[in-house]
């Protein structure tokens, strides 16, 4: 994403990071982040304790996106921001 728009995804990040922190069946969640030029990345991950806490967690946090008006879309949009997101199995070592 554009430098300019590392303010406030970092907002809207904070805000959902502390949505989830509350909800049964979450873990943790790690930030990491990386500035090159005018270039900033980032990855978050959040670690659940099973898929079904996952789900219910992407549920709640769509029904608090409309509870407070956000629409991400338009949002990512706006600031240029492209986001992947996956799901990934821990493997053991």
């Amino acid at each position: 994403m554009p430098i300019q728009s590392k303010q406030a995804f970092f907002e809207r990040a904070n805000i959902n990071r502390n949505i989830i922190k509350t909800l049964p069946g979450f873990i943790e969640d790690n930030f990491y982040e990386q500035q090159t030029g005018g270039e900033y990345k980032c990855v978050t991950v959040a670690v659940w304790q099973n898929d079904e806490a996952y789900i219910n967690a992407k549920k709640t946090v769509a029904e608090e996106y409309k509870k407070q008006g956000f629409d991400m879309p338009a949002f990512t949009k706006q600031l240029g921001i492209q986001v992947e997101r996956g799901v990934y199995n821990r493997v053991a070592s």
